[in-house]
């Protein structure tokens, strides 16, 4: 298989894996917006596994019957053996050299018209003459370079803007300052504390808390050092305020979204000529935010003041100054997550918990008095508390 037709069918693939995604997040619009990053990130990660599948797996073929030339069927289907070209020769002149009467004129006339094919082929047809035609499968698909360096100048382009995005947002972080102000630290650890007790996640130990002049709004950054990033007047928030930005920006960092976004990224340059991946990529963002929206939700901050706090955020938005890595509230998609938050019959429920739901139904299913609490009841501190389920 040539470069060009096995890119070809990488493309064809792409095409149609992102189409089923794209069907399987329209059937699950009434989900919450973690299930849907789910499926746009599942869909993006096996996009990217497809050259490699395509490599690695067999390949199947299946050969479609095409009528054969008369020529060749001529040839196949000939009882006798074909009489060599000399021998031909040798016999055509002596018959010219020999006169005929007209007895024989008209015997020999009668005995072409009823002589068998094989006979007729013997003295029209040598072998030299006979070729096969190429079938479809024979004919191969001449390379088009100028497509291919295209697709490379496009590629190209965006695997350079992700490195200089990255490159510049590893600086902004080394350049940021901790913060030392002990109201915002104590803020700060309370809330990984409890986050770990309850879900056990080992990220948050690792997490550094910064702080920029600079900055226009809070973000996360970082893969495999992550860090919050907070503007100077940080310090001066007020109590709930400062406990939305942490909730918020501690969901991107156990959620691991910045290892999303980055993959998302890869899979853009690579299939920039794919439209689906293009709306993955934007609908990731999206179902981003609003999943660490929800988790805010669910730590029990009233959605009418979150959504106040989100405003505030993107009126202090100043385009002079600078918005890093996984910001919390760009001014583009505001509308969209103002009305996420003030629909009450929206799903905010995480993926995890998703999971253990459908665990304690199947264990209800067998008569089990603890499969619903299972499922639907949490154990923090020693005590069970119904689990927040929204729509």
């Amino acid at each position: 298989m040539s470069l060009s037709d096995w890119m070809l069918n990488v493309s064809l693939k792409s095409f149609v894996v992102m189409a089923i995604v794209t069907l399987m997040a329209l059937l699950f619009h009434r989900s919450s917006a973690a299930v849907r990053h789910r499926i746009w990130t599942l869909g993006l990660c096996g996009t990217l596994g497809i050259p490699l599948l395509t490599c690695l797996l067999p390949s199947y073929r299946v050969n479609v019957l095409t009528p054969k030339p008369v020529a060749v069927v001529a040839t196949i289907t000939s009882a006798d053996p074909i009489v060599p070209t000399t021998e031909v020769g040798e016999s055509l002149a002596a018959d010219m050299a020999s006169p005929l009467s007209s007895e024989q004129i008209s015997d020999e006339t009668f005995a072409d018209v009823a002589s068998p094919p094989n006979l007729v082929h013997q003295r029209s047809v040598a072998p030299a003459m006979v070729s096969p035609m190429p079938t479809a499968n024979q004919t191969p698909i001449k390379n088009h370079p100028w497509w291919i360096a295209l697709y490379l100048i496009g590629a190209g382009i965006l695997f350079a803007n992700c490195l200089r995005h990255w490159i510049q947002t590893q600086r902004w972080i080394s350049q940021a300052q901790p913060i030392a102000d002990q109201r915002v630290l104590a803020s700060f650890a309370n809330i990984c504390q409890e986050w770990t007790d309850s879900d056990s996640s080992p990220l948050l130990s690792n997490v550094a808390l910064l702080h920029r002049e600079d900055l226009s709004m809070p973000c996360a950054a970082g893969i495999f050092r992550p860090a919050v990033l907070l503007p100077t007047d940080c310090l001066e928030w007020p109590e709930e305020r400062l406990k939305s930005v942490l909730l918020h920006e501690l969901a991107h960092v156990v959620r691991r979204d910045m290892l999303t976004q980055s993959i998302a990224e890869i899979c853009r340059s690579l299939y920039w000529f794919n439209p689906f991946v293009w709306l993955a990529v934007a609908r990731l963002h999206v179902e981003r935010e609003q999943a660490c929206d929800d988790h805010v939700l669910r730590s029990g901050v009233v959605a009418s003041d979150y959504a106040e706090l989100l405003l505030n955020v993107a009126r202090d938005y100043r385009h002079s100054q600078r918005a890093i890595g996984l910001a919390m509230a760009r001014p583009n998609d505001l509308q969209q997550r103002i009305g996420s938050l003030l629909d009450a019959t929206r799903s905010r429920i995480a993926v995890n918990r998703s999971i253990a739901i459908g665990v304690g139904c199947s264990r209800a299913g067998s008569s089990d008095p603890d499969g619903i609490s299972a499922g639907l009841l949490l154990e923090k501190n020693g005590v069970r508390v119904p689990m927040r389920v929204f729509g």
